[in-house]
């Protein structure tokens, strides 16, 4: 079946009755759009049009088929052409039909193996985060004694290759002056030089939340990155807090304290999951200022001796420490001191302190 040819020849059949691609169409139904495609060749009218389309041209189907008009003697052999042809042409369709079908269905698989892989891989990269809560932070080591600390998931992704912002900044595929690049500056934070971000999820480069960033450069010397959702929640994250939660406290035993030793007591009734591990330090007054004491030997900044991890409180709220900082301090010489010890609670991001102050004669 030549296309081409019936279209042809059902323009100049159109032409003859002296009507325009709009006339036929309204006489039939259809749009103009498609009164000229089947004239160019491009398609075919519908089965249910093709009686009526003969009725207003004056031809046979046979003759609609075989594009010309037939003399009576090869009416016969004509339709028998066009019986083959037209099922030639049924049989085309039908190929193209499965080929345009199969390529529709390995698209949609594609699809969806794609929209799988990246809901694996944000399942994967949430294992480590409880989705009900915005304060507890999940943290990684990116170097320069520097934490990066997230409530939630951050994915980086080149390609279809995706990782977790800590994981790519830990290995440096991601440089921290590229991430920072991509967030919104929004305020200097007053502690001395750290300043908060936001990143707006309609950039997609890491992932499809807001949050905000805290890049800490504080007078207390926290350096560390936090993540959030809220930025309340960024408020305090780069200062130290000393004595700030109600009902804990620490104490010096009477009668232990010389100049190398004391036994500690630690009460603690906040009802806070508290574990009291390191960060157990000692700094010295001078000039109404508090100076860390020149430690012997410590370990990644943090005295060597002074980790008791893992502790808590006993059924009273107490927790008992005899320590001895000889080795870690010498012996301190006259002077007002204090004992600082860690009461933060893992994952809380803020870092809580206690502290005992005394007067060595």
């Amino acid at each position: 079946m030549d296309q081409v040819k019936i279209g042809k020849f059902i323009g100049e059949l159109r032409r003859e009755k002296q009507l325009t691609q709009e006339d036929l169409a309204e006489i039939m139904g259809v749009t103009s759009k498609s009164i000229s495609r089947w004239e160019n060749g491009k398609t075919m009218p519908d089965i249910s049009l093709l009686k009526p389309l003969c009725d207003i041209l004056g031809i046979s189907i046979n003759e609609l088929f075989s594009g010309e008009r037939i003399d009576d003697e090869d009416f016969l052999k004509k339709a028998e052409e066009n019986i083959v042809n037209t099922l030639d042409f049924t049989k085309d369709k039908i190929k193209h039909r499965e080929r345009t079908i199969l390529k529709l269905m390995f698209t949609l698989f594609f699809v969806i193996f794609v929209f799988l892989v990246i809901l694996v891989i944000v399942i994967q990269g949430n294992r480590n985060f409880d989705s009900s809560r915005d304060d507890l932070y999940v943290g990684y080591a990116i170097g320069d004694d520097r934490q990066l600390l997230l409530t939630l998931d951050v994915p980086y992704c080149e390609g279809l290759k995706c990782k977790g912002l800590g994981d790519s900044l830990m290995m440096e595929e991601l440089s921290l002056g590229d991430f920072i690049k991509n967030l919104e500056y929004l305020e200097d934070l007053k502690d001395g030089g750290s300043i908060l971000y936001y990143y707006n999820k309609t950039k997609r480069v890491f992932g499809f939340n807001n949050f905000y960033v805290a890049i800490c450069n504080s007078r207390d010397g926290i350096k560390d990155i936090f993540i959030s959702q809220k930025k309340d929640n960024l408020n305090d994250k780069c200062i130290l807090k000393y004595n700030d939660i109600e009902g804990i406290s620490m104490s010096i035993k009477e009668g232990s304290l010389t100049s190398v030793s004391a036994d500690i007591i630690i009460t603690d009734l906040s009802k806070r999951d508290n574990m009291y591990g390191a960060d157990f330090y000692l700094q010295q007054k001078s000039n109404d200022e508090w100076i860390n004491v020149p430690v012997l030997v410590q370990e990644n900044g943090i005295p060597v001796g002074f980790n008791a991890i893992g502790y808590t409180p006993n059924q009273n709220g107490e927790l008992f420490f005899s320590i001895n900082w000889e080795s870690i301090y010498g012996k301190l010489p006259t002077g007002e001191y204090r004992l600082i010890k860690s009461s933060a609670i893992p994952g809380e991001g803020t870092k809580h302190f206690i502290t005992v102050d005394f007067f060595l004669e």
